[in-house]
């Protein structure tokens, strides 16, 4: 991933859940992120198919973080496995890890641990209007766009969440 992460704008890598949580957490964490992100994308629906997906981001990314990975670019790597029936819809992940500034967010290149406040201050800084729905639309009725949206403000929430429930003074959310 290295310094094509950072193609994807100078935030990358800012909400990392590897940098606010334990290994595994963090890489159920980053499941949960990728499903929702790319619901549309990926046409994740209630199609039985896709469980089959959905059960692989989840379990490789565990692999991943058990096997040593400490960042999320690291472990998005894992999942790459050409010739498997996902194979499209891996690349889709792949690709958006170095392109897409908002997916970006969470994908960081280098382990390292830091603080929230920190990581929203790289956020601020950055011209990065998170995308929410408005109130009117049903969640059938949510582009991609929102969709994005809803990942990144769920990520922030899990991140916070992880950070209060860490005994490590770097993880700790203060605000400013």
């Amino acid at each position: 991933m290295g310094a094509d992460a950072q193609s994807a704008g100078p935030a990358a890598g800012a909400l990392d859940p590897f940098a606010f949580a334990r290994p595994q957490q963090a890489a159920s964490i980053l499941a949960d992120f990728i499903l929702t992100f790319f619901h549309g994308v990926l046409d994740l629906g209630d199609d039985p198919d896709s469980y089959g997906l959905r059960h692989k981001i989840l379990t490789v990314l565990q692999l991943a973080a058990v096997g040593g990975s400490r960042c999320a670019g690291d472990a998005i790597q894992a999942i790459d496995s050409p010739g498997g029936d996902n194979e499209e819809q891996l690349e889709i992940i792949l690709e958006f890890a170095t392109t897409n500034p908002l997916f970006a967010l969470a994908v960081g290149a280098h382990p390292r641990t830091r603080r929230l406040s920190e990581s929203f201050a790289l956020i601020e800084g950055g011209d990065y209007a998170i995308p929410s729905p408005p109130p009117s639309l049903l969640p059938d009725q949510y582009e991609d766009l929102h969709w994005f949206g809803i990942a990144i403000a769920q990520l922030i929430a899990e991140l916070v969440k992880a950070a209060l429930m860490s005994p490590t003074p770097t993880r700790e959310w203060s605000p400013r």
